[in-house]
């Protein structure tokens, strides 16, 4: 999306950003804050576009940003009071990306969950696919 596209949106939704490593416990957060605010959250996990829907790698030019640019778009078109967009979302592949978005937007939640390597390893090795023992 552009920073075009973006400024012709009314700016009544407000968008809640949740970065941050692997097992963190961003994606808990996020759902539990849709779970609370109900239907009138949007919920974009970026673990669910790029990797479920697209298949798509996680670098620079992945097509991941222009579908959740998309969805940002959709649900800002559509009303939802509150739009929040989670995921490691490094500063990399994403940063161009979130700054656009932040610029368009006006003000906005963001929130970096900063864990350390143990804690992203502990948690990690809970989850149904870990990265541990995985080449």
């Amino acid at each position: 999306m552009t920073k075009t596209e973006l400024k012709g949106v009314e700016r009544v939704t407000k968008l809640v950003v949740l970065r941050g490593n692997s097992g963190s416990g961003k994606t808990t957060t996020a759902r539990q804050l849709q779970r609370v605010l109900g239907p009138t959250a949007l919920l974009i996990s970026q673990d669910v576009v790029r990797r479920k829907i697209l298949h798509a790698p996680d670098t620079v030019g992945t097509p991941a940003i222009a579908v959740m640019a998309e969805l940002v778009a959709w649900g800002r078109a559509r009303g939802f009071a509150v739009i929040i967009l989670e995921g490691i979302l490094k500063r990399s592949v994403y940063g161009e990306f979130l700054r656009d978005l932040k610029q368009a937007w006006g003000p906005a939640i963001i929130g970096y969950f900063d864990v350390t390597f143990a804690t992203t390893v502990k948690r990690n090795q809970t989850k149904a696919r870990s990265f541990i023992g995985h080449s």
